[in-house]
């Protein structure tokens, strides 16, 4: 069910937000593997602290939800050209 969930999808767990699952469309809006055990942040190094990171920060230490509007993630569109997604 959640390999074939319609939404982009991943779990992380602990402080240090290690991916634990992700589906292939959570894995193609990010435009590399959200491979388990991996954490958010040796994923996606060229990302700013603020935004998401923050929102998972506060999620976590809270406990309550996050939810944020767009969030530009640069991807490799081939060729080196980076876009964000």
């Amino acid at each position: 069910a959640f390999a074939q969930a319609p939404a982009a999808m991943a779990v992380t767990l602990g402080p240090d937000h290690r991916f634990a699952l992700a589906n292939a469309r959570g894995e193609a809006m990010a435009g590399r593997p959200l491979s388990p055990g991996r954490t958010y942040r040796e994923v996606f190094p060229e990302l700013p602290a603020e935004g998401l990171l923050a929102a998972l920060d506060r999620a976590y230490a809270t406990g309550e939800p996050a939810s944020l509007g767009a969030v530009p993630i640069p991807a490799d569109q081939g060729g080196g050209a980076a876009e964000a997604v």
